[in-house]
């Protein structure tokens, strides 16, 4: 913490300009207490890390706070520093008793009260939903940040998210899903733009970064996404290729499980799904099971078990999905309308390519075909290439999460 209370109730926030000497007069006379659970607090002023003040037993603290590393203390003062700098209205670590809660940065902006919180360590899933729904209630917008030492980079266009960074997700006026970053050693912002999920935990996105001094608030806001640093058009089709030559799996999940063996029942080679299958379809984000596995089960197990040319609707698909429970949703699902959202994008996608048609009446379709499968390894390369160029680019198809932050 780098704010305390004194026993006369006046506010100290250490990243004023402070004396070493004085700060240790005030502990003797007055002590140093927290606004939440004022319990008193040890100050903490040594010449190895940055100044701050500790809970005597973690315990005691009504707030659900973490250790707070050097890093995490330096990055909460340059961010709070840099936001002063931009002339907003700032305060730090400011407790809100109907919440019980105590954002790292409140701030103000057009009237607006935002709370930024920067998170360097992992945290339960639970525990940022609470905190963004309770910001949320409050009429508060919330801004999740995380710290550079995050960044899990694992190719030029390839990235590996945690279960809860998921929760920090947030979008810009384009629908362009991004998450923040910022690193004190560097001094610099990070942006992890064109968030287009692959699996459980990894993505391909673009990374862009700035100096924080040359960093404006509304920009780090909405982060602009220019046309040179959108996905490769071939992003996804090379993501498609490892999918089609990835087997033997030696140790699969039970989905992977599940889908070999029924491909193998058909006689047909799990490498050999579906041409119209495994593709970023609007809402995909949703599921965390990879689009090549649930879309080829709704494709072969729902919709081509419907009659050539008699209409049937959405719930149809909606409910078998449902029934399975080998699929996994992603910690951002909070409502049944997202998994909605994700089933009808695939379904609109497969009415682009013919497969499908729609009817009358709310959310019903038509189908008008048999799916494609690929005769061998070579022309499923050759018709994937062929299906995303007439149906769909990655700038085109955007994401629909109306995300949690």
């Amino acid at each position: 913490m780098l704010t305390a209370k004194l026993q006369n109730g006046q506010t100290v926030n250490l990243l004023d300009s402070w004396q070493k000497e004085v700060l240790q007069s005030l502990q003797k006379k007055q002590g140093f207490y927290c606004p939440a659970c004022k319990e008193k607090l040890v100050l903490k002023i040594g010449s190895q890390r940055q100044w701050h003040f500790a809970h005597q037993s973690k315990e005691a603290c009504r707030v659900s706070t973490e250790p707070e590393s050097h890093y995490h203390l330096s990055g909460k003062r340059l961010l709070y520093q840099w936001l002063k700098r931009q002339k907003l209205e700032v305060a730090l670590e400011v407790y809100l008793p109907i919440l019980q809660q105590r954002p790292d940065i409140l701030l103000r902006k057009d009237k607006q009260l935002v709370a930024v919180e920067y998170q360097c360590s992992s945290l339960p899933l639970q525990e940022i939903k609470k905190r963004t729904d309770g910001y949320k209630r409050a009429g508060i917008y919330p801004i999740w940040v995380l710290g550079g030492n995050r960044l899990n980079r694992e190719g030029t266009f390839h990235f590996r998210l945690q279960s809860f960074e998921w929760l920090a997700l947030c979008k810009d006026p384009y629908e362009h899903l991004h998450l923040r970053y910022f690193c004190p050693t560097s001094l610099k912002f990070f942006t992890l733009s064109n968030i287009t999920p692959i699996s459980l935990t990894k993505t391909l996105a673009v990374l862009k970064e700035k100096a924080h001094l040359n960093q404006t608030f509304q920009d780090w806001v909405y982060p602009s996404l220019k046309p040179h640093e959108s996905l490769p058009s071939d992003a996804w089709l090379t993501q498609k290729k490892q999918w089609r030559f990835q087997y033997p799996i030696p140790y699969p999940s039970p989905d992977q499980r599940h889908f070999q063996s029924w491909f193998y029942e058909q006689n047909l080679h799990p490498q050999l799904f579906p041409i119209e299958a495994g593709w970023p379809s609007k809402g995909h984000e949703w599921v965390a099971t990879p689009t090549y596995l649930w879309q080829s089960w709704i494709l072969c197990h729902v919709i081509e078990r419907q009659p050539l040319m008699a209409s049937f609707p959405l719930l149809t698909v909606l409910r078998s999905f449902q029934s399975q429970r080998i699929f996994k949703l992603r910690p951002i699902v909070q409502h049944l309308s997202h998994l909605e959202q994700s089933i009808k994008g695939y379904l609109d996608l497969l009415v682009s390519a013919r497969i499908l048609a729609k009817a009358p009446g709310h959310n019903q379709y038509v189908r008008l075909r048999e799916r494609s499968f690929p005769h061998s390894a070579e022309e499923a390369l050759t018709q994937d290439e062929a299906f995303y160029h007439a149906y769909l680019t990655l700038d085109e198809n955007r994401l629909s999460c109306n995300t949690y932050s």
